[in-house]
């Protein structure tokens, strides 16, 4: 659509000439040449920002919104706030290019046909915004917005984002929508461009087609779109990866397995070598609720874009039979997702510029919180009445990076307290390495050198756990970063400061024998359960305590010491149908995986894992295992299901040898030899 603005701009420029020249006033020096005009002035802006090159564009928007001349509230003010935001936008400053972008549109639209082109490029901004957002309806009223307005021409953004925000809603609106862009690029000059934005709207209709169940017309209209891209080649762009994508799904569910594979092969997805996709920082998908249609056999496809930070820039569902609430969900779980940075710079910015992964929904209702959970939760309460305190100051994100920025602010205050207790939480809950956590980590620590002994042993423990994920994502990969994860953390455990809180102290332990080695504990790592298991401060149900008991209870038990394993297992409180009220630690004891590499993915070249939910039976079986996420989608699936079947985990004890209840995930990777 904003192709065709250059059609109707001689009118826009008319009116914001008209109106700039209609006030009286020198010209600053600071703001442009002597020669140049208002009108020369918004017209290299505007020229600038249909170039792309918002940088420019905004220099010159910047001195045209403070000159004296632009009145506040005119429609010349209006139509420079009004471009300036899409500039903004298209550079990803989202707060403030929406707030210009909202400031403008009333005005400009109230202008009349003159300025509708530039009111329908807002509105569709708008309707984008709400559809990144997963706001359905917003997006939806967006979008028809722009269909509604008079004498606009071409309305292929408009239909194209209606039927895309509509695809899971089952009503049949999304479909024909495509009829009618398919219809006008029937009537444009044949081309290159012609064939390409032919093949984007068929690859749509393919979408819409398999969300329906409709997948042999689903398949017939990915491979028309194959072949208006140009077929299966070996040069390959981000479009080309996608629709080929989709191509892949549908052939898979027209039942076509061989020509999905040979689909998959030609997107690239699972060539990449030790691919660090698997090592996410986080990585959940959402829990199977029936009120929410999201049921365990539901399978979803999302794709999405990893920023160099580790962050997930954007992700939307691509496939589900659910309705758009399923497919939100999923697409939500995504947006969640990090990385270490280091681990993304690994990538190719190609290879991270779209990833697919398919996707299932967790059993497990969310799993039990972490051995770190009550120690996170006092951190929290804590900073909750200093973000509280200052609603104007401190409202909105809380967000790692938010509470980082915020204390720095209250620090600048002289509030020293109120600052380390947001840097602590917000360090807390940060997933990613930064190369700021070591200073930040010496830091919180000053800055609650002066609090009370639970506050000071918090921040020894925070900063314990920052400095280990600055050893960075190898740390959790061989068995000696493994120790030398551990023995930081249990070093930190028994520093003066920390070891004056039981809290703190007895997280940090548990915290410390969290990583997944094989084999079962050692001596060393069972005098650590003891102590967090004999600790007086603790209360007798403490779930710190529980968690301890029950591992010690499964050491006795494989050493076949069933009267002591009887007794710790009665220590913790707990009947045989209950689980630790936080996280237990079994770990995967062995696995003969050897041997079971897929055939077909070996043919074909591909790698890739599967994260594979189970439940732990209580001689260490692993039952009813299934997929959670499986990258490439589609690939693995049941491979790692066979290899499931084999693997055996650390024994969680029960006296009657009952299941034992904890839900596990396992990640299994699935990676060829490579010379070296």
């Amino acid at each position: 659509m904003r192709s065709n603005r250059l059609v109707l701009r001689h009118g826009v420029n008319a009116l914001v000439c008209a109106s700039a020249l209609a006030i009286a006033g020198a010209a600053h020096a600071d703001q442009a040449p002597a020669s140049q005009s208002l009108q020369e002035q918004f017209d290299a802006a505007s020229a600038a920002s249909e170039a792309h090159r918002c940088a420019d564009a905004e220099a010159i928007f910047a001195r045209l919104a403070a000159d004296p001349r632009v009145k506040t509230g005119s429609l010349s003010a209006a139509t420079i706030a009004l471009r300036r935001g899409l500039c903004e936008l298209e550079t990803g400053d989202r707060q403030q290019g929406e707030a210009w972008v909202r400031q403008g549109l009333p005005i400009v639209e109230a202008a009349g046909p003159a300025m509708v082109i530039d009111a329908a490029d807002g509105w569709l901004a708008l309707a984008r915004l709400a559809m990144h957002d997963y706001d359905h309806d917003s997006a939806v009223a967006g979008f028809r917005h722009v269909l509604a307005l008079p004498g606009q021409g071409d309305r292929s953004d408009a239909l194209i984002g209606l039927a895309m925000i509509t695809t899971f809603d089952g009503d049949g609106t999304a479909l024909p929508l495509t009829d009618q862009v398919l219809k006008t690029i029937g009537t444009a000059p044949q081309g290159r461009d012609q064939q390409r934005n032919e093949a984007r709207v068929r690859t749509i209709r393919a979408r819409i087609l398999m969300a329906q169940g409709r997948n042999a017309e689903a398949s017939k209209e990915a491979e028309k779109a194959l072949a208006l891209s140009g077929g299966l080649t070996t040069k390959v762009s981000l479009d080309d990866v996608s629709l080929r994508a989709d191509a892949a799904e549908a052939a898979l569910l027209n039942s076509h397995p061989e020509r999905a594979r040979e689909l998959l092969a030609y997107t690239g997805a699972g060539r990449i070598q030790q691919s660090p996709f698997a090592s996410a920082s986080i990585m959940t998908v959402p829990d199977c609720d029936d009120a929410a249609g999201l049921r365990p056999d539901d399978v979803a496809v999302v794709e999405f874009s990893i920023r160099s930070d580790g962050r997930v820039e954007s992700a939307q569902t691509t496939y589900t039979r659910g309705t758009y609430q399923v497919a939100r969900l999923f697409a939500q779980s995504v947006r969640g997702w990090a990385w270490q940075p280091e681990a993304v710079a690994k990538l190719p910015p190609f290879y991270r510029a779209l990833v697919r992964v398919e996707l299932r929904c967790s059993k497990s209702a969310g799993g039990l919180p972490s051995v770190m959970s009550l120690f996170n939760r006092r951190l929290t309460e804590w900073a909750q009445p200093v973000l509280a305190k200052s609603p104007l100051v401190l409202a909105g994100d809380t967000s790692p990076l938010a509470l980082r920025r915020k204390a720095a602010m209250l620090e600048a205050d002289g509030d020293r307290r109120s600052a380390g207790l947001l840097l602590m939480l917000g360090l807390s809950i940060d997933p990613i390495a930064r190369a700021t956590d070591p200073a930040d980590s010496d830091h919180v620590e000053t800055l609650l050198s002066d609090a009370d002994p639970a506050q000071r042993a918090s921040a020894a423990a925070v900063a314990a756990l920052a400095r280990v994920r600055t050893i960075g994502l190898n740390a959790l990969v061989s068995g000696k970063s493994i120790e030398n994860r551990q023995a930081l953390l249990l070093n930190a455990a028994v520093r003066p400061v920390v070891a004056n809180d039981a809290l703190a102290q007895d997280s940090l332990r548990l915290q410390a024998l969290t990583a997944h080695s094989l084999g079962k504990f050692d001596e060393h790592e069972v005098a650590v359960l003891t102590a967090v298991a004999d600790d007086a401060r603790l209360e007798p149900a403490s779930p710190l305590r529980q968690v301890a008991l029950l591992r010690l209870a499964s050491v006795a038990a494989h050493d076949g010491r069933r009267a002591e394993a009887e007794a710790l297992f009665a220590r913790t409180g707990l009947n045989e149908e209950q689980c630790s009220l936080i996280g237990d630690i079994p770990r995967l004891k062995s696995a003969n995986f050897d041997n079971e590499y897929p055939l077909d993915a070996m043919r074909m070249g591909f790698e890739g894992w599967v994260r594979e939910e189970f439940d732990i039976s209580a001689d260490g079986h692993a039952a009813t295992p299934r997929a959670l996420i499986a990258y490439p989608p589609f690939v693995f699936v049941e491979g790692a299901r066979q290899l499931m079947n084999v693997a055996r985990i650390d024994t969680s004890f029960r006296p009657s040898g009952k299941l034992a209840c904890s839900a596990r995930a396992e990640t299994i990777r699935f990676n060829l030899p490579h010379d070296h």
